[in-house]
């Protein structure tokens, strides 16, 4: 009898150890993790400026994808021009290489404005010069040409960075096989009421249903990774399913903001032929308009 209460007390208190164990361990695991999801958001707010709420598993995947991006020879090459311009040692975070390749284009896009200038008729050149002197540059802006532009200095400017023909079309010109990221889309230029350029959007073939997975997806992909190029990371992404796609609205899968512009890409559908879509707007100059297709 004294061996079986011996031999009960020994089983209780060597459970009574092992929870005790646990609870010591569970502690500093907590707070482990804790501690990397703070130091995730702070580097995603950072990095993004969206101070909005995100859900941590979407956090996760900029991460993700931000840590890929520095495995790419793209990244490799532009840290190679970054240390050739401030000094071969020299260090930087990602998002702050990101800032600093923007800046680099942004001078890039005005000397190539003033180049373009110069092979236009002298008064045309000088006309378009001060306009776009006068006007801010932004990462948002198509092919340098910036928002707020004239209709006829916006036609000039396509003009001399693209041979494809353009066309005119009430409030907005169109044109097709526009290149974006080496694959031709049809690409919208809109302008409002004071014939001020506001607005631009890139439209893929529309194609029927069982093509939505094997192209008009990966039509959506290549328009976003155009954008990339130029803004980074999108801040936000979503995915859509196939009954979400709507007719006449997009449904954005990947979207860009700041406090004057905003981009989106996604797909859409009419008369049962879905397409990919990129939608990028000036705010600030962003006036209601029908939500009607440039096809």
């Amino acid at each position: 009898m004294d061996v079986f209460f011996k031999t009960r007390a020994i089983i209780i208190f060597l459970s009574g150890a092992v929870s005790f164990c646990w609870a010591i361990d569970e502690e500093p695991s907590s707070m482990f993790f804790g501690d990397r999801e703070t130091a995730l958001r702070q580097e995603y707010l950072e990095c993004t400026g969206d101070p909005l709420p995100v859900d941590l598993k979407f956090v996760i995947g900029w991460k993700q994808r931000m840590d890929a991006w520095r495995k790419t020879p793209e990244y490799a090459e532009l840290l190679r021009d970054y240390q050739k311009t401030v000094g071969a040692s020299a260090s930087i975070r990602s998002c702050a290489l990101i800032e600093w390749n923007e800046r680099r284009k942004r001078v890039q896009d005005s000397m190539e404005r003033i180049l373009t200038a110069r092979v236009l008729d002298s008064n045309e050149a000088q006309d378009v010069a001060e306009e776009i002197k006068a006007l801010p540059a932004s990462r948002f802006d198509f092919a340098g040409i910036p928002f707020g532009v004239s209709k006829g200095a916006f036609l000039h400017l396509f003009k001399m960075k693209y041979t494809v023909p353009i066309q005119e079309k009430d409030a907005f010109y169109f044109a097709e096989n526009v290149p974006w990221n080496g694959a031709p889309f049809l690409t919208a230029f809109y302008f409002d009421d004071d014939n001020r350029l506001f607005k631009y959007e890139a439209e893929s073939d529309a194609l029927p249903a069982d093509s939505v997975n094997r192209a008009v997806r990966p039509a959506a992909r290549r328009l976003a990774t155009a954008l990339e190029q130029s803004l980074g990371p999108p801040a936000r992404q979503y995915r859509i399913g196939f009954y979400e796609i709507k007719s006449r609205e997009l449904a954005v899968e990947e979207k860009w903001e700041t406090a004057g512009y905003t981009a989106m890409v996604g797909l859409s559908v009419f008369n049962y032929q879905y397409y990919a879509k990129a939608v990028v707007a000036a705010i600030q100059r962003t006036k209601k308009t029908p939500a009607t297709s440039s096809r």
